[in-house]
């Protein structure tokens, strides 16, 4: 397999991060991950013993077995800033986008996801699912995908609602290089490319197809971790949850 980066916005988390890389590696990358780069920015917020945890971070990395690493270590946590970083470092054909609070809980075949992207050059991005899919349709949010013989597509007209998100997902990198330099940095990038606020984002989307890949008939293959240990820990985004770019301490 030709070699694939893999974009992770992460914090100083590094439990979250080890289970999020190990889950993925078991049911997903398997060996391929000795054929990636992984490309991470770390917002130093999430702990005070800052030393210690990109100690800790480094050790879980390392133990996954990656290719290569490209590490990014911020003072200042900023996701906006520090999910175009990210981006503007993708070099391969196409990249997994995989934050660092995600499990996975099934067994998915990565070379057939790859393939499907070979196959069909309008195809921009294929999330893993959160939610249960039904045999024609798979429920994502409030709206529903359809099922295509090979993935649960997004409807044309809603390209531009759900089309992308920020979920584990396999993207091919010219979709996102198209969209990069309308994407403001200082703003939630996953809000601005799902809402398509920008003219260009939009003639870009119009150009592709999304969808999640997905068994028929399934439980969600993977889950949000996140939100547990933000409550456990009293973190919270900042601002308007939806678009948010900074956590806050106590709320």
């Amino acid at each position: 397999m030709d070699k694939i980066d893999i974009t992770c916005t992460a914090t100083l988390r590094p439990k979250l991060l080890k289970e999020t890389l190990t889950t993925h590696k078991l049911h997903l990358f398997k060996d391929n991950t000795k054929n990636m780069r992984l490309i991470i920015n770390i917002d130093c917020i999430g702990a005070e013993d800052i030393e210690d945890n990109i100690r800790e971070i480094s050790e879980v990395v390392h133990d996954i077995g990656f290719g290569s690493v490209h590490p990014r270590f911020c003072i200042e946590p900023h996701f906006g800033k520090a999910f175009v970083w990210c981006m503007e470092n993708v070099e391969s054909e196409f990249f997994f986008h995989l934050e660092e609070d995600w499990r996975m809980l099934m067994d998915l075949d990565f070379s057939k996801l790859v393939d499907l992207f070979y196959e069909d050059p309008a195809l921009a991005h294929l999330r893993l699912s959160m939610f249960r899919s039904e045999e024609k349709t798979c429920k994502n949010w409030n709206k529903f995908l359809e099922w295509n013989g090979k993935y649960f597509q997004v409807k044309g007209d809603e390209r531009g609602v759900i089309g992308w998100a920020g979920h584990p997902s396999l993207n091919r990198t010219s979709f996102m290089k198209a969209v990069l330099p309308a994407i403001d940095p200082h703003i939630n990038p996953e809000k601005q490319i799902k809402h398509n606020i920008h003219p260009r984002i939009t003639r870009t989307i119009e150009q592709f197809k999304f969808g999640s890949f997905h068994p028929q008939n399934s439980p969600p293959a993977v889950e949000d971790i996140g939100r547990q240990w933000m409550v456990e820990n009293g973190f919270a985004k900042a601002g308007n949850k939806a678009w948010f770019t900074n956590w806050t301490k106590g709320v």
